[in-house]
This record gives C-alpha cells, structure tokens and sequence, in this order.
C-alpha cells in the first residue's frame, strides 16, 4: 500500500507548473516501463494519450484560473461578472437607457382612399424602425384604452412619445413563497427605466427596496441581475404582496442600444417606416406605411451606455449604508 502511494504521488507538489508536469510525467513513465524516452514520442500510443491528457489539463487550469480572476471585482474582465460582483456588495449598476424622442405622423394625401377606411387604429408599442441606422423603435400612446383614433379625412399632424428599442417579454409560475425571486436573462441589454411586471394580468408597481412596500402592496423590486438580464423580488407577509402558487408572473421590458439610438437630425435624410400594421375601422390590418409620413419632431436624445466597469469596480465595495436613511 505504501509502494503504492508512492507511485501515485509522483508529481512534485512544490513545482506545479505545466511544463514540469509535463516533464515529471515523462520521467514517471520512463521509471514505471523500464524503457528509454525515445519509445514515449509524440508518434506512439503513450505519448499519443499524453498529449490529450496535457490539452486536458491546459483546459482545467485556464478554467481554474478564469474562476479565480472572474471571483475578484478588481480583476475580472466580464461585464457579467463585474455587475454580479457589485450586485452581492450591495450596488445596483446602472443598464443601458434608451434614447427618447418625438416622431410627427403626416396623413399622406388620398390616405383614406388608398386604405379603403376613413380612419386607423395605432396601438401602444408599434414598432418602427429608422432605415438608415437599422435600428427599431417603439410608439408610445399616451392612451388608457392602449390605441389612439386618428382620422383619415384630416390634414392634421400626430406627435408620438418614441423610445428605441424592442419590447420583449418573458413569464414563469409563481412559487407562492415568501420573498420569492426569479431571473430573466438576455442576451441584449436590458433598458434600465422601462420594465413592466404583471401578476396574472394585472400591473405591479416597481419600487427600489422592500421597506417601500406596505403590507400586501402589489409591487415588485427590479434589480440588474446577478447572473445577467434582470431579477425581480416579490415581497413577504409583511412587506409587499406574495404571488399565490400557480399565478403567472410576467415580465416586460426594452431591449436597447443604449447611446447608439440617439438622433439628433431633424432633416428628410433620416427615413423611418412601420414594422407593425395598425387596424381599420372593422379590424381589419391597415399598413400604416401607405397612410403616414414620418419625420422627428424632437430629437432622439438621453440615450447612454450601461455603467462603465471601472466605475462599478470603484463604487460598488463602497455604497454608503446611509442612502438607507435617505
């Protein structure tokens, strides 16, 4: 047993490199055979084994040493890691924000007779895209009934609230737990100010801490997530509303470029038209592209990058316990 142990151990713990690994076993097999170095060549069945044995173990250790460097905030490199770092230190970095502006509708000429209706229904969130940046942009309508009624028959000018990006949306069952949690990853950024949750269709608040919740009020805490995308924290007995088992609990929120949305002309060069179809007067699919011009009536401005690494690194080990009492 003790021979045994030996030869298991015949890699020098204090010299635990590659290359003297790589060395080490050479010589261990050398010993254990009896045979000269020349018969364990990258050519023969051992030295065959070895070498995927050595791009092996290259893996393990570059995975050994990512997971240690990722585990520290001062020298992790992923954005990921960064922000979930700064997340557990008690800092809630800052995604990426939407540029905001002002599209103007113009009513084409014949626009009534061309689409057979006197009339079209825009609803909430049509989307739009800007032909020269490629990029999409969502119509906001400032409506309860979530569509506006606009006549064919006039002359007149509509100006719609426009936010860039795309609206996606995710759902899971409750777990009907106290202070239950879920993550909702994306692969794009997710906008910092825009996230809507519903608990079986109806809308909950979203509030920055639990203590800003009453007892059984319908709100929710939206963080960035931990492991990327965003987390929501539904409340306890005490605080907030705890979602029954069963109820579905969805998210709604903008995927977004961040900076790169912003527009600041207000000339024709910039070209826009609908991605979505609006309805007609007995609903049936009107496209909106054949009725309005588009132009921007207030440039696409405010938008900006997710926090910069550097500075989550800088503030997040040092959140101030006192914006508490703020």
């Amino acid at each position: 047993m003790a021979t045994n142990n030996k030869n298991n151990n015949f890699l020098d713990k204090s010299k635990i490199n590659f290359t003297a690994l790589v060395q080490e076993t050479q010589e261990y097999l050398v010993r254990t055979y009896n045979r000269a170095r020349s018969i364990f060549t990258p050519s023969s069945p051992f030295g065959q084994i070895l070498g995927v044995v050595q791009n092996l173990t290259q893996l393990v250790f570059y995975y050994i040493e990512d997971a240690l460097v990722e585990l520290n905030i001062y020298t992790a490199f992923k954005e990921k890691s960064v922000y979930g770092l700064a997340r557990l230190a008690g800092h809630n970095p800052t995604r990426a924000i939407s540029a905001r502006g002002t599209l103007a509708l113009n009513i084409k000429p014949g626009a009534a007779g061309e689409v057979g209706t006197p009339f079209v229904y825009i609803n909430n969130n049509t989307k739009v895209s800007n032909v020269n940046t490629q990029l999409p942009y969502i119509l906001k309508v400032d409506n309860v009934q979530e569509k506006v009624k606009i006549d064919l028959t006039t002359n007149g000018i509509y100006k719609f609230r426009c936010i860039q990006g795309e609206m996606e949306e995710q759902s899971v069952s409750a777990n009907g737990k106290m202070l239950q949690s879920y993550n909702f990853g994306s692969a794009a950024q997710v906008e910092n100010d825009t996230v809507e949750v519903f608990v079986n269709g109806e809308q909950f608040g979203v509030v920055d801490s639990l203590y800003d919740l009453t007892k059984g009020e319908k709100g929710v805490i939206v963080k960035t997530g931990i492991d990327g995308g965003i987390d929501l924290y539904f409340g306890n007995e005490d605080f907030g509303y705890v979602p029954m088992q069963g109820e579905q609990v969805l998210v709604r929120y903008i995927s977004t470029v961040g900076v790169r949305g912003n527009l600041y002309a207000k000339s024709d060069i910039l070209k826009w038209k609908f991605d979505d179809k609006g309805t007609g007067n007995t609903g049936e699919e009107v496209d909106l592209n054949d009725v309005f011009n588009i132009g921007i009536d207030a440039p696409f401005v405010l938008g900006s990058p997710e926090e910069e690494l550097d500075l989550t690194r800088l503030i997040a080990p040092r959140t101030s316990r006192a914006l508490v009492l703020a």
